[in-house]
This record gives C-alpha cells, structure tokens and sequence, in this order.
C-alpha cells in the first residue's frame, strides 16, 4: 500500500496573517484614492501641438546644448507674453532617433488649463520662435575669413 501525500493543514496563525495582510493592502489603495492625489482637470497639462525637430544624425553637444537654450528662451518668451503662471504653460521634450536617440527630438507644448483659450496661441508663438532659431541653429557653419 502507497501512501499518498497530503499538504498540512495551514495554521491559523498564518491565515490570520495573511488576511490581515490582504486587508491592509486594500485599505490602503482605498485611502490612497481617496485622498484626492488626482489633479483636477484643471491642474492637468493637456498638450495643445507636437512638432518633430531632426537635429543631425551625428552627434553633437554643443548643438544639442544649443538647441536645449533655445526651447527654454522660447518658453520664457512666449510665457512672458501671454501666459501668467495661471495658465502653467510648458513643454515636454522626448527623443525619438532610433540609432542616436537625440537625431530627432519631439518637442510638446504643454497648457495646464483644459479650457485656456491662451494655448493655441502661447504654443503657437513657442513654436514659431523654435523655428526661427532652429533655422539658425540647423545653419552651416562659415569657416573665419581672414
């Protein structure tokens, strides 16, 4: 005759804990909801328009160094011209070369309010100035005459 193998019993300590462990772990995601760590719609960025900037395909620190000036005085331009600090105007920046990850860059203008009617108009004036220093940034360079 063969014995066959039984799994002992758990004790009731150790189901005991683990229920209270289980309990625990769902009150606290509970309370965590609850306590309102979600912003409001109206303290949520929402992207108003994306563009894609190639950078070259070699890299290059000082444009890239260049490039990051130009997206923070563009920022600082088109904020002081129309956007308060109520309207939490900003930007994202992503890489999105495959090979040298910084040969395209995507670049995202970022509104805090939903419904501001300064968006279209704050990123479109970020934008603009993005493109004019790019074109002098993406310009090739002219050797010193002498």
């Amino acid at each position: 005759m063969t014995k066959m193998y039984r799994p002992r019993a758990r004790s009731g300590i150790s189901r005991t804990l683990f229920f209270v462990l289980i309990c625990s772990f769902i009150c606290g995601c509970v309370v965590y909801k609850s306590q309102g760590n979600t912003p409001s719609s109206r303290q949520q960025a929402v992207s108003h328009s994306t563009r894609v900037y190639v950078l070259g395909k070699v890299p290059d620190q000082e444009r890239e160094q260049a490039f990051q000036d130009l997206l923070s005085s563009a920022q600082a331009a088109a904020a002081k011209r129309g956007g308060g600090p109520e309207t939490g105007f900003s930007y994202s920046l992503a890489p999105r070369g495959a090979v040298y990850p910084f040969s395209e860059v995507e670049v995202v203008c970022l509104v805090q309010k939903a419904d501001s009617s300064l968006g279209d108009a704050l990123c479109s004036d970020f934008f603009r100035t993005v493109d004019r220093g790019m074109k002098r940034l993406l310009a090739p360079k002219q050797a010193p005459v002498e």
